[in-house]
């Protein structure tokens, strides 16, 4: 028979052993986000009468802002179930057990990133819904177009970072928010996963470009520049990241463009929390920028 509760600092090991079994990240990873987040969130655990831990989600604190209110409530991440005990139903109970507590502490919501799109359905069944949608721009390789004149880029500091993408989110009209107290750990995540954060400048126009390189494609996760302005500067991002091709992620506002340029796709899910979210809101096209997938 399992118990479900939440993580105490001795399971901290126990913890990083699970999630090593699981997702098969590097040590200095797992290092990194135990020693920097555990002190700051909430991680549900299903354990054995034995008291170790065989099933795991963290509980990170974020807010749903729309209509200029803020709604507090946490984002669900590294769900994950030991190999020997999975398909006995324990995440369902796991994610039962969290939104409950949740719940009774006040909060309006439970929102995750489904990891591939066969987990949409999953989550539905236990409560949520496709709230968070992207519009993804594919873009053919910028090589044979000019580049950009006295453009210049720079990677930036982790100050300069949150405070521009600060002013970014705040502008847009449906979406979901860190509680700025991840923003340090995020940015660092960010490094550490080999992604560049970058400040591009110039023709009287600035903005951050978080972006990767994977075969030689560019994936930028997120931007301050439109779409018409990142396509601008994307012969430069290519040529710095030795890229052909590149696909970027933006907030779907607007109606999404037609011919296969643009698409917008469904992202993440939000499950209310004792109706303390209103039900015209969860009908928008919200953005779901966290960084973090």
């Amino acid at each position: 028979m399992l118990a479900f509760d939440f993580a105490k600092p001795s399971d901290v090991p126990a913890l990083k052993r699970l999630w090593k079994s699981v997702f098969g990240d590097t040590k200095r990873y797992i290092e990194q986000y135990f020693n920097s987040l555990f002190p700051l969130i909430r991680v549900a655990v299903a354990r054995t009468e034995r008291g170790r831990p065989v099933s795991m989600l963290s509980m990170l604190p974020v807010s749903f802002r729309a209509d200029t209110t803020d709604y507090p409530g946490h984002y669900i991440y590294a769900a994950a179930t030991h190999r020997r005990y999975e398909g006995r139903g324990i995440m369902t109970g796991l994610l039962t057990f969290a939104c409950d507590d949740a719940a009774e502490r006040g909060e309006c919501f439970s929102c995750l990133i489904p990891a591939s799109a066969s987990l949409f359905g999953f989550y539905e069944k236990r409560g949520y819904q496709t709230v968070f949608y992207r519009d993804i721009l594919q873009a053919a390789s910028a090589e044979k177009r000019p580049k950009p004149p006295e453009w210049t880029i720079s990677r930036m500091s982790r100050d300069d970072f949150l405070r521009l993408r600060q002013v970014f989110v705040e502008k847009l009209p449906v979406c979901m928010m860190q509680d700025p107290l991840l923003y340090p750990y995020i940015y660092e995540e960010l490094l550490e996963s080999g992604t560049d954060i970058l400040l591009v400048q110039g023709n009287g126009k600035s903005g951050y470009v978080v972006c990767y390189a994977i075969d030689s494609f560019l994936a930028v996760k997120e931007t301050s520049f439109s779409k018409q302005e990142l396509s601008a500067v994307l012969p430069l991002l290519e040529e710095r990241m030795h890229c052909h091709g590149a696909a970027a992620v933006f907030p779907p506002l607007g109606t999404a463009e037609a011919g296969g340029k643009c698409k917008r796709t469904a992202y993440g899910m939000l499950r209310p929390l004792a109706g303390r979210i209103p039900a015209e809101i969860m009908e928008k096209n919200a953005y779901m920028g966290l960084l973090m997938d």
